[in-house]
């Protein structure tokens, strides 16, 4: 609420008599907002406005948010609501716009990448996910998430509400209680697993909170078939909102007693299975230009050697050192990549 104040306070100015007319007919005021929007995300060239515009403007917060304020009263809809949340909107705070779930039936919520005017700056993505959402609303595909108690609702914030998340290894352990807690917060969830009937389960248990949830089975070792995998998530949902490459195994023992085919096993699931996944699903979410979340499993025993889990450490010290990698590669087009410990 603090950091919301302090990104709203150019309100109050707006409300104080006399002060805002001067700074728009100087041109104090147009210079101000300029400067805004360059470090905001605006486009290369702001666009030029009339001082009459400016006014206008400041009648519209004039008899709206003083009213609100004091007045405050409950609204609802029906008509679903899609949220685009920039990260980094100098104006607002995500969590403002994903609680909006808690009056809306049927509420999708997005991180963006992008600033506060994303609109005029990078119009391509964002017309993007809106033809996607017409597109769903118009196909009479399930509702996203059921509609939230207040208890629910202060829980959850509508976090992930309409957002596709993309889960290896979602059969059993991590992978299956993430899905699940994806799902109540909203989100559809593909559930990969190389056991196609566990990873039928966990959809299926996703589905009874938050409709629109599938299972695939894939082979994380498979270069070809995670490709696949991921046209085939484009074709059906677009883009999708998050990955988490989370499918591994492990091999206790020591090191010097294990076979090469045991060596290889565990190496091609946790660390290729990562590869693929990345490499299947990053070029989509950049080229996309909407961001996007890539998580990968790693583990404590990326920092800590063991006797008797030496392959499995190497695997998941090189998962740990790609995700630090990624992170810096990617973090500056939109899809961050980020690692999990894992026990």
């Amino acid at each position: 609420m603090l950091r919301q104040a302090v990104r709203s306070s150019y309100i109050g100015f707006f409300g104080t008599p006399g002060l805002p007319e001067a700074a728009w007919l100087s041109g104090i005021g147009g210079l101000a907002l300029a400067g805004l929007e360059r470090v905001g995300g605006g486009p290369r060239v702001p666009a030029r406005r009339a001082t009459r515009d400016y006014l206008n403007g400041l009648a519209l917060y004039r008899a709206n948010m003083l009213r609100r304020f004091t007045r405050p009263t409950e609204r609802r809809t029906s008509v679903p609501v899609q949220a685009l949340a920039p990260t980094h909107d100098a104006f607002m705070v995500d969590q403002l716009q994903s609680n909006a779930g808690r009056w809306v039936d049927d509420f999708r919520f997005h991180r963006f990448q992008g600033g506060h005017w994303s609109v005029r700056s990078r119009p391509a993505p964002v017309a993007r996910r809106v033809r996607a959402f017409v597109a769903e609303i118009e196909s009479g595909a399930p509702r996203p998430v059921r509609n939230l108690t207040a208890q629910q609702a202060r829980r959850h914030g509508g976090a992930f509400a309409g957002q596709v998340a993309v889960i290896t290894g979602a059969g059993s352990g991590i992978g299956r209680c993430l899905a699940f807690e994806l799902a109540e917060r909203g989100a559809r969830i593909v559930a990969v697993d190389v056991n196609g009937p566990a990873a039928e389960r966990t959809a299926a248990l996703c589905s009874l909170v938050t409709p629109g949830s599938t299972a695939q089975r894939v082979d994380v070792t498979d270069a070809a078939a995670m490709h696949a995998l991921a046209a085939w998530v484009r074709d059906e949902y677009g883009v999708p909102d998050m990955v988490v490459n989370n499918a591994g195994i492990g091999v206790a023992g020591p090191f010097l007693e294990a076979s090469t085919e045991d060596l290889e096993r565990v190496v091609d699931t946790n660390l290729w299975g990562v590869i693929h996944g990345v490499r299947a699903f990053a070029p989509m979410m950049v080229e996309g230009g909407g961001g996007g979340r890539i998580v990968n499993t790693a583990s404590a025993a990326s920092y800590l050697p063991s006797r008797l889990y030496g392959a499995y450490s190497a695997t998941k010290a090189a998962v740990l050192g790609l995700s630090r990698s990624l992170r810096g590669e990617l973090a500056g087009r939109g899809c961050p990549s980020r690692r999990s410990a894992r026990a």
